[in-house]
């Protein structure tokens, strides 16, 4: 409410520049720990930094600010001394030794993590675990390496990491991750039951961080995951993300309810907050690949995507007097309901592929759409891992 900006990373080694009375001033070990800042509205003043972890790895995947101004982190963690404290699940549950992207190593496998923090950034206010006993909050597995950029899940540099965490008018925290454990604890979830292989999870636990209110899986007989939440008027959460499963058993009251083809499609769902129910859903895509990476809701109830697709020539583009034909950045927009496709449109440079992975996602009060991205083009790496944001935009209107 401040205005105050906050930024989190990772961080190998000491030397982050903490501030005193931080609740954690040290580097705790294992390859990597977090680093979080908190910055004045102008940007130029440190208003407290800290490191956040235990002696394995983690990594931090969204942050947000409540009514309080308190900090609320969401994470992966590889540490069972990640600090806890009044959580609903003080007990790391682990799962398989990974290597995530060759380069940070989570020897006892990972769980999800929540964090809240005071608004001086002295106090650990309250701190869980979330997880079974597979991995959870991380889009990656060893087969991932064997598939990497051929239209899987994880098909751009950091995928694994994806992941939100959100609020309501309430202060009440919704987490959309993923997950590899048929053990995950799920309360009142409409899916109750482990798809197989990787699903999607959505949660909702109280301010404090001490009770699950509701979760559940999201998923069917292949891979699935959930990347974006965020909540309404209304106080419905709306879920997106990618399924290679052949079914999500989705309501039959959506715009496309059954699947559509392709490697990959993008789904949407509406879940009533209070009881953890699924409204309805729907997927959006192509025969191609198709995944949404951020939903958000505007003031009128409608909710938008931002995703990327391989969808050829006008596939994707519906009422909307701004598109890229044969492009692989899509934008989409679903009345509250999800039961229809208000419009939908693609950009880029007509090159048939992706430019951008998707980084961030916004709709203001009048309806104007803002959208951050981050390109490839390491000449290091394969033709087919390649893609750059070079003449994005360079087009004259």
């Amino acid at each position: 409410s401040e205005n105050n900006a906050y930024l989190g990373g990772i961080v190998e080694g000491f030397g982050y520049p903490v501030t005193m009375g931080a609740i954690q001033t040290d580097y705790a070990g294992g390859a990597w720990d977090i680093g979080l800042i908190k910055f004045d509205e102008t940007g130029k003043n440190r208003l407290y930094a800290t490191y956040l972890g235990g002696s394995s790895s983690e990594m931090p995947h969204s942050l947000i600010a409540n009514s309080k101004n308190e900090l609320l982190i969401l994470g992966t963690t590889g540490s069972a001394d990640f600090p806890t404290l009044n959580g609903y699940q003080p007990t790391f549950m682990g799962g398989d030794s990974i290597l995530y992207d060759n380069t940070i190593l989570f020897e006892n496998g990972v769980d999800m993590f929540i964090c809240r923090l005071s608004p001086d950034g002295t106090t650990l206010l309250s701190s869980t675990f979330l997880g079974g006993t597979k991995n959870d909050g991380i889009n990656y597995s060893w087969e991932t390496n064997l598939e990497y950029g051929h239209d899987s899940l994880y098909y751009n540099y950091g995928d694994g990491a994806r992941g939100e965490i959100m609020i309501d008018k309430d202060d009440n925290v919704y987490i959309a991750s993923t997950s590899f454990s048929n053990d995950f604890p799920i309360v009142n979830g409409f899916q109750s039951t482990f798809g197989g292989m990787q699903d999607g999870i959505v949660c909702k636990l109280d301010p404090s961080l001490s009770t699950l209110e509701w979760s559940s899986y999201i998923g069917g007989d292949s891979k699935d995951a959930a990347y974006s939440i965020d909540i309404d008027n209304g106080n419905s959460a709306f879920v997106t993300g990618g399924t290679c499963s052949s079914t999500l058993n989705l309501p039959a009251g959506g715009y496309q309810p059954t699947r559509i083809g392709g490697t990959v499609d993008a789904f949407i769902l509406k879940v009533d907050s209070e009881m953890g129910t699924l409204v309805n859903g729907s997927y959006f895509g192509s025969t191609g690949y198709d995944q949404a990476h951020f939903v958000r809701v505007n003031s009128e109830g409608n909710a938008f995507l931002f995703g990327q697709t391989t969808a050829t020539g006008n596939t994707l583009i519906l009422n909307a007097a701004y598109n890229i034909p044969n492009s692989g950045q899509f934008l989409a927009s679903f009345s509250n309901d999800l039961s229809t496709l208000n419009w939908s449109t693609v950009f880029g440079t007509g090159s048939g592929t992706p430019n951008i992975s998707p980084t961030a996602f916004e709709v203001d009060i009048c309806n104007r759409i803002y959208l951050a991205g981050v390109g490839r083009e390491w000449n290091d790496q394969p033709q087919w891992y390649k893609y750059g944001s070079t003449g994005l935009f360079l087009y004259d209107y």
